[in-house]
């Protein structure tokens, strides 16, 4: 792909513009540039089970329903009968994808770089996240959670960057620092690039090079024992990680890219969700400070 490219429209194919800040600032670590004819499976994991469907979602994710093509990966949301070898001989109504670098690659600090455009529709959400890869603090969300960005596909003006953690081992909902933000330049299904400098002591994300929310030194809030604007936090008194626990350098995180079709927070498709929906994803970057 050739840098320089100006602003682009939802249909526009040509290359994003250039990284920000300069590229010469970082140093590459990973890419996918999704230049062949499919998923490079050497970095990536098609998942076959109900993974990451957490919040009442109520699909099946299989590798039949991530493909490559024209320069892109694509995950495609189905309405059709399928099982997940994981969901007890139950069939699900939907069928769509994730994949992850999960025992791939995986890195502590850095930019995590995607441009992408997601499927407008009731009941659509899609995750560009990471998770930790060793949880060392307990499973999932509970060793920490960073989205890149998440939309739904009801509210196509904007994209939610928010990070997850835990306290007294519940999970991913107890302690959630995120922020909604509007898009310009076209809504969710217009090509957008979505990004995380993750640094020892911040998160900060950005959207089409504007930084968009910071978490942690120099942001609005911290975590952690510190709680937000150094106030009591959170209220129940529950034992937190240290600051900036769980976003350490011992705590490496991998990629995941996913479409979930219904749940509790976006709501679930109704007679408008168009299908097949498709999320697709022209690059995924990630780079360290030189």
């Amino acid at each position: 792909m050739i840098a320089g490219a100006s602003v682009l429209a939802a249909c526009d194919p040509s290359p994003p513009p250039p990284t920000n800040p300069p590229p010469q600032s970082w140093k590459l670590t990973f890419s996918d540039e999704f230049q062949g004819s499919s998923l490079d499976t050497s970095k990536w994991t098609p998942e076959h089970s109900t993974y990451g469907d957490g919040g009442g979602s109520i699909h099946c994710n299989t590798p039949d329903n991530v493909s490559v093509a024209d320069g892109a990966l694509v995950i495609e949301g189905r309405k059709e009968q399928v099982r997940c070898p994981n969901n007890g001989g139950i069939d699900r109504d939907y069928s769509t994808g994730l994949v992850r670098t999960k025992g791939k690659f995986s890195q502590a600090y850095g930019r995590f770089e995607v441009r992408a455009k997601m499927p407008k529709g009731k009941g659509l959400w899609t995750g560009l996240w990471m998770l930790s890869e060793n949880y060392p603090y307990g499973d999932n969300g509970q060793s920490g959670e960073i989205d890149i960005v998440e939309t739904f596909g009801d509210r196509a003006d904007e994209a939610t960057t928010t990070a997850h953690w835990s306290h007294n081992r519940c999970g991913w909902w107890c302690s959630k620092m995120g922020k909604s933000t509007k898009l310009t330049g076209g809504d969710i299904s217009a090509w957008h690039t979505y990004a995380v400098e993750w640094e020892p002591r911040s998160i900060a994300w950005f959207i089409d090079g504007k930084q968009v929310h910071k978490l942690g030194e120099g942001g609005s809030y911290k975590w952690g024992d510190q709680g937000p604007k150094a106030d009591a936090w959170p209220a129940d008194g529950g034992t937190q990680p240290r600051f900036p626990q769980p976003f350490t350098a011992d705590n490496p995180m991998n990629l995941l890219i996913n479409l979930q079709i219904g749940g509790t927070w976006p709501g679930y498709p109704d007679g408008s969700t168009r299908f097949p929906a498709k999320m697709s994803v022209d690059y995924v970057r990630v780079y360290q400070r030189s």
